[in-house]
């Protein structure tokens, strides 16, 4: 079977988390594998660009040769295979070989080199003034040097400006209003605030004390707000949502959402500009509140009913090692529809938390509560005015007694910002390690002004859902992050259960999936100061969000 990255035609964010949805959304849980095979007939049909002496093959598979697109969507066909683009457009490029690993894929307009693309996934904006007749060609590169090629002819008008260089490129402090707090107010301005969104997300992980992971059990209790003036009609919404993800032995997998609440009634919203601990709940809507207890101790409630399915929580988040940060602040996006700046400031406020209290479950006549003593829980959240379906995703919760790690990292498309940004894409991963002396943390960077390239990810077994087979997710992982000073993480993770989420997202806006994965992780980290090997063990989260659900 010959190893393929396919990619599909739409593009994807979810975040690493359970975003909020605003519309309906579908839930699949799964316990089981399905691979992708293809056969040779099947690849010289999807890969005509064939580099047959080498055994390496690249083919252009957005924008398609004939098609009319407008704003990175495709419209209609054209005769005499003609490629006309309106607008921004998001170039996709599928390679594989028969020999060895890709290494790379440079992506040229005009002969000029605009991005290398390091992969997995091969995925590059294009927004910039642009107009009439260009050339797009694109170049796979193999482990062993060799090379093939794609081109392809379009006539574009495109106004595009990149978005502005990030204005924090290095993480940042937190602290409770630049977190958790209501910032719609601080960065009103008129233009962007009708897709002003946040989330206060919380996860826990129980494995009982025991190392297997059939009885582990995973919780999420969230809240989420969305366009807090209705600045469209009938599009603002607050709401809160539950999800159990656990072995079928121990019951059903789903999640559950409130229903939408309008913010602009009063009492269906309230929350804190500064989250700082006062009379009454910091967060209040009609599916539940956040108390914060002090900044190291939030105290949360909720109840969502849908049906014949109930979750309902009482829980102590209290902070454990790890100070909270902030990996994005205010970073540019690509513009919505094309104009609109766009940005997302992103964070962990308590990232190793110790989770004790109750998390009630009922599906029809079954119900169960959960009472938490001291499992692993996870918190963090983002405020923004972005679409959330610019990005394809990758999120990572890893914790034991004395070391964590997480990764917040997109891993398509490609854009580049002004200022020399060549890649803009955002990408962070921490380290905290605690020598039982202190605690210390390590950052690793995705950063082209600095040509840093810290963390590398790789993908192992991709699988897909019979009920979905346009959709492939992961089913296990390889991370290594090094930095400048010699710290270096090895991890990988394998699957062991998951969740489908489909995200149903108004045109002209791209739907998304994606997959809640919990796994088993192992490796090490190496922290060169001390000349000392970390073993990495147990189980976790990871996000991963694929390609959206082709168009019919």
């Amino acid at each position: 079977m010959v190893n393929i990255m396919r990619i599909k035609i739409k593009t994807t964010f979810i975040s690493g988390f359970i975003l909020i949805s605003l519309l309906g959304t579908i839930f699949v849980d799964a316990n089981e594998k399905h691979f992708d095979e293809f056969y040779g007939g099947e690849i010289e049909r999807l890969l005509p660009h064939v580099n047959h002496d080498r055994a390496i093959s690249i083919n252009i598979n957005k924008p398609k040769e004939g098609f009319y697109y407008i704003l990175n969507r495709e419209i209609i066909p054209l005769p005499f295979g003609i490629t006309r683009v309106i607008g921004k457009i998001t170039i996709e490029i599928e390679a594989f070989d028969l020999v060895s690993d890709i290494d790379y894929v440079e992506i040229y307009i005009d002969g000029e080199l605009k991005v290398t693309l390091p992969g997995p996934y091969y995925e590059w904006m294009l927004d910039e003034p642009l107009f009439y007749k260009h050339k797009i060609k694109a170049v796979a590169y193999n482990k062993l040097g060799n090379n093939a090629s794609d081109e392809r002819d379009i006539r574009i008008f495109s106004f595009g400006r990149l978005p502005k260089a990030p204005p924090y490129p290095e993480v940042c402090v937190a602290n409770q209003s630049n977190t958790d707090g209501f910032n719609y107010y601080r960065y009103k301005d008129g233009i962007g605030d009708f897709v002003y969104n946040q989330l206060w997300y919380f996860n826990f992980l129980d494995d009982k004390g025991t190392t297997e992971t059939s009885d582990d059990i995973a919780g999420v209790a969230a809240y989420g707000l969305a366009n807090p003036e209705n600045l469209l009609t009938g599009g603002a919404v607050t709401n809160s949502f539950g999800m159990i993800i656990r072995d079928p032995s121990e019951g059903d997998s789903f999640p559950i959402f409130s229903e939408d609440y309008d913010p602009t009634v009063p009492g269906n919203f309230y929350a804190s500009e500064t989250f700082e601990p006062n009379d009454g709940p910091e967060f209040q809507n009609p599916g539940g509140t956040i108390d914060v207890i002090s900044p190291d101790h939030y105290h949360l409630k909720g109840q969502v009913i849908k049906d014949e399915k109930e979750i309902r929580w009482n829980l102590h988040y209290k902070r454990g090692i790890g100070k909270p940060w902030r990996p994005w602040v205010e970073w540019p996006v690509p513009k919505t529809l094309g104009l609109i700046p766009a940005w997302i400031s992103y964070h962990m406020q308590m990232a190793n938390a110790v989770v004790n209290g109750t998390f009630y479950v009922r599906n029809g006549t079954e119900e169960v509560t959960y009472e938490l003593a001291d499992a692993k829980g996870y918190h963090d959240g983002f405020y923004s005015e972005f679409v959330f379906s610019i990005f394809e995703w990758n999120w990572l919760d890893f914790k034991q007694d004395n070391l964590s790690v997480h990764l917040l990292y997109p891993h398509a498309p490609v854009y580049s910002c002004q200022d020399g940004w060549e890649t803009c894409t955002p990408g962070n991963l921490r380290v905290v390690y605690d020598n039982g002396i202190e605690e210390k943390e390590y950052n690793f960077y995705r950063r082209c002004d600095l040509d840093k390239n810290e963390v590398i990810i790789s993908y192992g077994d991709l699988a897909i859902d019979p009920r979905y087979p346009d959709v492939e997710y992961p089913t296990k992982a390889y991370i290594t992050a090094v930095d400048e000073l010699g710290n270096k993480l090895t991890l990988n993770w394998t699957l062991t259960r998951y969740m489908i989420v489909y995200f149903d997202v108004p045109d002209p806006f791209y739907d998304t999936v994606t997959f809640e994965i919990i796994a088993d992780f192992s490796g090490n980290f190496y922290e060169a100061s001390s000349d000392t090997f970390v073993p990495i063990s147990g189980p976790g989260w990871s996000d991963w969000s694929g390609e959206a659900f082709p168009e019919e």
